[in-house]
């Protein structure tokens, strides 16, 4: 699920919404029920299902301003909201972004994922840190060296043309062995 984050100049607050793409999902299920459909009439009883996609896609979203705090607007129950003194922390769980207060009170954040954290990070006025970006940035120079038995680390250009030379070195002396021994 992607997001589309929109900032409304009037109140300094970026909002955060499905992506449009749902709306496309559900014009080709309602296509396809119509297809299927014919002259049984009671196939469309599923027209509700592509029905309640577009309610939600266009009903969803989070609210970030960077003065009030985080309000986030369901399709199917009433808004949530938290104040910047009461947010604790952001949660992922699995495909959910869930908002946290200071007193374990939650709520999970429409359209939010751990890809839009970037532009999350920027609307809550720096109130919550882009380490998605952060972590982008420190690991981009690094390389991945994976052993044989899948152990696994970042280290930078550097040390990984040692660790290479260190390899070739010791894969050149079991050659020599080998070649000894035979």
């Amino acid at each position: 699920m992607g997001c589309m984050p929109k900032t409304n100049a009037s109140t300094a607050a970026t909002r955060f919404t499905p992506s449009k793409g749902h709306l496309a999902a559900a014009v080709f299920f309602l296509f396809f029920i119509f297809i299927a459909a014919g002259k049984d009439l009671w196939v469309y009883v599923f027209v509700i299902i592509p029905a309640l996609l577009v309610w939600w896609a266009l009903r969803s979203s989070t609210a970030v301003d960077p003065e009030k705090g985080i309000t986030a607007r369901y399709a199917f129950k009433g808004p949530q909201s938290m104040t910047w003194d009461e947010f604790d922390k952001l949660r992922f769980e699995k495909s959910r972004t869930v908002a946290v207060a200071k007193g374990e009170r939650s709520f999970p954040l429409p359209a939010v994922t751990f890809n839009s954290i970037p532009e999350f990070a920027a609307a809550s006025g720096g109130r919550i840190p882009d380490v998605y970006t952060e972590g982008y940035e420190a690991a981009k120079d690094k390389v991945r060296v994976v052993s044989k038995d899948g152990h696994e680390v970042l280290v930078s250009k550097e040390e990984a043309e040692e660790i290479e030379k260190r390899v070739a070195e010791d894969l050149d002396r079991k050659r020599a062995a080998h070649k000894r021994k035979h």
